[in-house]
């Protein structure tokens, strides 16, 4: 890399959550004013809007890369070395990147850093983010135990200001989650109660799809009972990537909450056999997978 580029630099915002703007801002100044503290000149200011732990569809930093590849310049500076990314497989791979460029990562307060600086700062960064994962958990399955619902409010309910977690009827709304159990127990399909509300405009104007009428049929909420922790999230710590999976049935948070019923005991058990598949149907579903496989 010629001389003349080592004291050009880029800054690499990276934020996420409520308030972003600022938050980029924030950073924005911070390695405004470190670049301006060690004479850089700061050629350009490449921002992204995290969307969870991994670096998919990070256009600023896929900028940044080019650049150096480009040889345009000679240094990157960011707030943090974790912003670059969030878990230390694709934090070491950007780093050995700009090094083979032969650019250098300046962090704010910090000046350069080497190799030897981003995989504990990193391990410490997702070890944080995992145990306020837990505590979230935790949280929210003590507030299910309690009878409060620790996930967002869903059709037919309202939330309560000032109390987290507690839930109540819409009666309007209740009218629709009833009339559409009865449909479905009647024999209309999901399909056909979507276009029968659509059709109406129910609830001013409101797309209903076969989705969401779907997920209402099997909301448990309905019928009185609180059930949280179906699935969980787990993060594989090599490659930092987060997936869905089901959780045991006994694991699962099963609580009583019969001032939130809106069907009865007899439409729910209905609707329920009806959405159940018929062990024929489980048997070619069983032959297709494996004939996949």
């Amino acid at each position: 890399m010629s001389e003349n580029k080592k004291g050009v630099a880029v800054a690499y915002l990276r934020a996420q959550g409520d308030g972003v703007e600022d938050a980029l801002l924030r950073l924005q100044e911070a390695c405004e004013t470190c670049a301006s503290s060690s004479g850089l000149t700061l050629q350009a200011v490449r921002p992204d809007v995290a969307n969870g732990s991994t670096d998919a569809h990070r256009e600023g930093l896929a900028a940044v890369l080019d650049g150096a590849r480009g040889q345009k310049f000679g240094i990157v500076v960011v707030e943090n070395c974790d912003r670059k990314a969030r878990n230390t497989t694709d934090l070491s791979a950007i780093f050995a990147s700009l090094e083979a460029c032969g650019v250098e990562i300046h962090q704010v307060e910090r000046d350069s850093l080497q190799p030897g600086d981003v995989s504990p700062s990193s391990f410490w960064q997702v070890e944080r983010r995992e145990a306020n994962r837990g505590r979230i958990r935790f949280g929210q399955e003590l507030s299910a135990r309690r009878g409060l619902v620790p996930y967002s409010c869903c059709y037919g309910y309202a939330t309560v200001p000032g109390k987290p977690g507690q839930r109540v009827i819409v009666a309007e709304q209740a009218k629709v989650v009833r009339e559409i159990f009865d449909m479905r127990s009647g024999g209309a399909s999901i399909v056909r109660i979507a276009a029968v509300l659509n059709a109406r405009a129910v609830d001013d104007g409101r797309t209903w799809t076969e989705e969401s009428v779907g997920r209402m049929l099997r909301n448990s909420l309905y019928a009185g009972t609180l059930v949280y922790g179906r699935r969980t999230t787990l993060r594989d710590r090599a490659t930092g990537r987060i997936r869905m999976v089901a959780r045991p049935r006994h694991e699962w948070t099963v609580v009583s909450v019969e001032h939130l019923r809106i069907v009865s005991q007899e439409a729910w058990d209905a609707v329920q056999a009806l959405l159940a598949p018929r062990p024929d149907q489980r048997h070619r579903s069983g032959r297709s997978a494996m004939s996949r496989a």
